[in-house]
């Protein structure tokens, strides 16, 4: 049985965004106001609200913190309403914090496993045989093959993973309960299917940033 938690947030909020778009344009319809669905920085918004769907699903996470941090610096600077020479320092400042928040992933996570960066390369770390207490793993045009299929899987362990233009396959033993949630950037995760829920099998909980890359469970 999979959990995924960011579904019923995620149809809220793009409930609400759909209604105020809608009223957007009927005030056009009788000149109450102009809107445009298009301004300066709109793309911003594919960094925002997905940071607020995790945030309103996950509860307080540094990592989701940071990016909706990062969406909100990024429209600010777009719209016009900070200083130019506090824009300039703006993207070298993301770049660090985007770089410090992959160095200290698991520390940011507050996990206790392993961590696994793939730059530009693979990494395959095998567990079978092993005990599992949970992972991060990072992908950034690269992938990560988490085997997990023979492990000692413990229960509440997590698995955190961050893909950006790469992918993280997590395989998992049959015998575990899954739960999953996602900040999808234009990108995405697999879920497995086909599991029945056990109260006797350990839980494992996968979260995952996916900026144009992917997580796949299985």
């Amino acid at each position: 049985m999979v959990k995924v938690k960011t579904k019923v947030s995620t149809n809220v909020i793009i409930g609400i965004l759909l209604v105020i778009i809608a009223i957007g344009y009927i005030g056009n319809v009788f000149e109450v106001w102009h809107f445009t669905l298009f301004f300066p920085g709109w793309w911003t918004l594919f960094i925002i609200v997905p940071s607020i769907v995790a945030l309103a699903a996950n509860g307080f996470k540094k990592g989701y913190v940071i990016w909706l941090a990062a969406g909100v610096l990024l429209l600010v600077k777009c719209l016009g309403i900070i200083p130019d020479w506090l824009s300039k320092l703006l993207a070298p400042v993301l770049i660090l914090a985007f770089g410090l928040m992959i160095i200290f992933r698991g520390k940011i996570a507050g996990e206790n496993g392993s961590s696994y960066l793939a730059l530009f390369a693979g990494r395959t770390p095998n567990y079978n045989g092993k005990s599992f207490e949970g992972a991060c793993c990072t992908a950034i045009f690269g992938g990560v093959d988490l085997k997990l299929g023979q492990a000692d899987v413990r229960d509440g362990a997590v698995i955190d993973a961050l893909t950006v233009f790469g992918g993280v396959d997590v395989i998992l033993p049959p015998e575990v309960n899954v739960e999953v949630s996602c900040l999808p950037i234009f990108g995405g995760i697999s879920e497995p299917k086909n599991r029945v829920y056990d109260e006797s099998f350990p839980t494992v909980r996968v979260n995952a940033v996916c900026i144009f890359g992917g997580v796949s469970v299985k």
